[in-house]
Order: C-alpha cells, then sequence, then structure tokens
C-alpha cells in the first residue's frame, strides 16, 4: 500500500508540473506574460512593486488553495475568442500528458504484481487524478462563458477597459437573479468587478449592495484565495465608504496575509484607509499612501488604465486629509 500511495504521489505531482510547464510555454507563445505558480502551500510570485529587484519572482508560503500546479498568466488585450481558444488548447494538453505518461505505463506493467508494478499503477493513479481534475477545470472554463452572470462579468470587465463606455454607460443594475443561480466562483468574480466600478462610479448604494452579497459568500469553507478577494474590498468598505470598525477589522483579520502583502496602489490604499479610520494611526497611513503613489508609476499589465486613474484619485484624496491634519 506504501508503495502504491508512493507511486501515486509521484504521478501527481509529475503530471501536474508537466501541464504548467506546456501552459507556461504555450502562453509564452501567445504573448501572455507570466506572473505567478501557486500549488498547495507553496507560491512563486513575480514582484513587480519591488523597489529593489522589481519583476524578480520571489517565493513565499500561503494557505493551501490548489491541489495541482496553478500558473498565472495574464494578456491585457485578450479578448473572449482568445480565452476561448486558450481553454481548447488546455483540453488538449491535459489529453496528451495524461494520454502519453498514463497508458504506457498501465500497458508496461500489465499482470505483473511485483513491487515495481505496485508502484507503476500508483503512478497511473495519480496520472489519472490529475488528468480527470484537469479535465473538469478545462470543462468549466468552457461552460462558464454560456453561464449568465459570466456575460455580466464580462460586461463590466468591458466598461473597466473601456474609459469612454464607462463615462457614458449608467451604473448597471446587481443582477440578482442570475447572482443567485451562479456558482460560487462565478459570484465572486461578478462581485468584485461590480464592486471596482461602483467604487469608480461613486455609486455607494451600488457598493453597499455588493458589499452586503459579499458578506453571505463567507463561510469557513471558502477556499483562502477566493476569501481574501472578498476580504480585501469589505475590509475597505468598512473602513472608509461607511465606517465600521467591528467589521473593518474582522475582514482584515479574515485574510490579513493576503492583505498586507498586497503592495499594487490599490492594495496600498486600502490600508491607509484602514490605518487613518480604523486605527487612527496617522504615521501608517502616511506611508501607505506613499507607497501607493510610488505603485502608480509601475506598468502592471493587469490593472486597468481607469483603475490606475481612479487609484491616482483616491491616494490624492487621502494625502490631502493627511497633509491638513
Amino acid at each position: 500500500m506504501l508503495i502504491w500511495l508512493s507511486g501515486a504521489f509521484l504521478g501527481f505531482f509529475v503530471l501536474g508540473y508537466l501541464r504548467a510547464l506546456i501552459e507556461y510555454l504555450y502562453g509564452k507563445l501567445k504573448g501572455y506574460s507570466f506572473f505567478g505558480l501557486t500549488h498547495l502551500f507553496l507560491f512563486w510570485k513575480k514582484d513587480l512593486y519591488s523597489e529593489t529587484y522589481p519583476g524578480k519572482i520571489r517565493f513565499s508560503t500561503c494557505r493551501i488553495s490548489h491541489l495541482t500546479p496553478h500558473v498565472d498568466m495574464f494578456r491585457a488585450d485578450a479578448t473572449e475568442e482568445d480565452l476561448n481558444n486558450h481553454n481548447m488548447v488546455l483540453f488538449f494538453i491535459w489529453f496528451l500528458c495524461g494520454t502519453a505518461t498514463g497508458i504506457p505505463a498501465r500497458v508496461f506493467f500489465q499482470g505483473d504484481y511485483s513491487i515495481s508494478a505496485n508502484f507503476a499503477a500508483g503512478i497511473l493513479t495519480g496520472l489519472t487524478f490529475v488528468f480527470l481534475f484537469g479535465i473538469l477545470s478545462v470543462n468549466y472554463g468552457w461552460r462558464s462563458q454560456r453561464i449568465p452572470l459570466s456575460g455580466k462579468t464580462r460586461s463590466i470587465r468591458l466598461l473597466l477597459q473601456n474609459r469612454n463606455l464607462l463615462l457614458e454607460t449608467p451604473m448597471p443594475e446587481f443582477a440578482v437573479g442570475e447572482f443567485g443561480k451562479a456558482s460560487i466562483l462565478e459570484k465572486i468574480d461578478y462581485a468584485v468587478r461590480y464592486y471596482q466600478l461602483a467604487e469608480i462610479k461613486n455609486e455607494l448604494t451600488a457598493m453597499s449592495l455588493c458589499a452586503s452579497s459579499m458578506e453571505r459568500l463567507i463561510s469557513p469553507g471558502l477556499k483562502p484565495d477566493l476569501r481574501s478577494r472578498l476580504d480585501s474590498e469589505l475590509f475597505s468598505f468598512y473602513s472608509f465608504r461607511c465606517k465600521d470598525p467591528q467589521k473593518a477589522m474582522k475582514h482584515y483579520q479574515g485574510s490579513r496575509k493576503e492583505i498586507d502583502s498586497a503592495m499594487d496602489p490599490s492594495g496600498r490604499r486600502k490600508l491607509a484607509y484602514y490605518s487613518l479610520y480604523i486605527l487612527s494611526d496617522k504615521e501608517a497611513a502616511r506611508s501607505f499612501t506613499e507607497q501607493g503613489i510610488r505603485g502608480l508609476s509601475v506598468s502592471d499589465p493587469r490593472i486597468f488604465p481607469t483603475i490606475t486613474e481612479n487609484e491616482e484619485k483616491m491616494l490624492s484624496y487621502i494625502k490631502s486629509i493627511l497633509e491638513e491634519g
């Protein structure tokens, strides 16, 4: 049994990292930029905001999230068709990796009950598990393109990408009906984007409704990387827009490590809010504000220009408040 389990773990890791490598190479070929790799509690991240070595890949640990290696690739001008094609290629990557590694091992050791055969059977089991997990993930990617709430999320993303369209389009209503029928991941994707749009348009009513919906999504079993996306917006909301020290502290503590490590302008701005309005620590708020302002000069393709413009405006506002005080 131990030999079989050893083989299963080996197969699990081998296929996972083989798939991640091929996905990385394919992404680079298509113009995507690499930003990180996450597996279990291990995390490699490109640190664009380092003052000493900007763009350097840094290693750290995180709360367990992805069972198989997850590659973070991004391309600012990727269209919906590009994403569909990307999912199709991922399907073939999973299929080829599973076939190329699993079938030869099964055929070669068929009918052999030795230690080596048990080990190979374990490897095959691990490969099969990762293969099936990958197929299900890619199937989810295809399926999400046809889900009504995902369509709403893409519409908001389009507004955030186009400044003129954003200014001309009134704030959409929160998609209550579609929201109730979607999966937890789809709900979080939509809620975070909707909140970002409402924040840029300074629509407090929409932000309040969205914040209430995000709070209801938080549960003890929610994956850390998903919870941190919600806590990041909520601790900011209750620090500044709707001041509630108890809730602000609760959401800050819920994802403290992820919030503290967010070095982009938005992450620093939110910590400045928290320091100034909840902790009454002007020195910390001033430090976070200056860090956020410096971060505005960093070229980060993951951040839409409309969001950068809003961050510049809000950081300038906090700075003026601190200077007056």
